[in-house]
């Protein structure tokens, strides 16, 4: 008898548990923080992209849902550093895998659902390596956290997050000690602005 409820229980839960996948893409606003005003110029976010593939999965308790993803990310910065009285713009584009892991709290209200998330993430550096003037190369494996919300309309998502890494985004290549190489504590942070469809 308790083995039947414990698998009528089982099969209740599982049925209330729904799953999506589908595809994600979106735009990045990137700057860099932890760099003094003394060491640049200017420091502008550009427009950048990403786009990849979701999970979602709602589970029966309170609007939660948790929901995966798996992204190719290119975020670009214009940076004008203070070298010697010469003024010289270098855009610095960082192409990355991103995986972030949302945890999403939200109302089901039938063709709506508002919702807020926190979302720790991964992320893996890839293609060109040094930059600023070359003098940094990047830090491949990096990890944060992102704050934001959206709202599902049907089977679409909107979703906005203000996002920050943990850890530095390069290192100096002369591994000078960090008051003479003010850019290793030069972090990742910005917004993200994207649409999921989902099938």
């Amino acid at each position: 008898m308790k083995r039947a409820l414990l698998i009528l229980v089982f099969l209740g839960i599982a049925l209330s548990l729904s799953a999506q996948l589908g595809v994600k893409v979106g735009a990045t606003y990137n700057r860099f923080g932890g760099v003094s005003d003394v060491d640049y110029l200017s420091n502008k976010s550009r427009t950048g992209f990403q786009a990849g593939i979701l999970y979602k999965l709602h589970l029966p308790l309170l609007g939660l849902a948790i929901q995966p993803e798996i992204l190719y990310q290119q975020s670009k910065t214009d940076y004008t550093p203070v070298q010697g009285g010469v003024i010289e713009v270098e855009r610095i584009t960082q192409k990355s895998l991103l995986v972030p892991l949302h945890f999403q709290f939200g109302l089901d209200l039938v063709m709506l659902r508002p919702f807020i998330q926190i979302s720790p993430y991964l992320k893996y550096m890839l293609g060109k390596r040094e930059f600023f003037s070359n003098s940094y190369t990047t830090n491949r494996l990096n990890y944060g956290l992102a704050l934001g919300g959206g709202i599902d309309i049907w089977r679409f998502q909107f979703s906005a997050s203000y996002y920050w890494d943990f850890k530095s985004a390069c290192h100096s290549i002369e591994n000078n000690s960090a008051g003479k190489a003010p850019f290793s504590q030069a972090k990742n942070k910005g917004v993200q602005l994207a649409l999921a469809y989902f099938f």
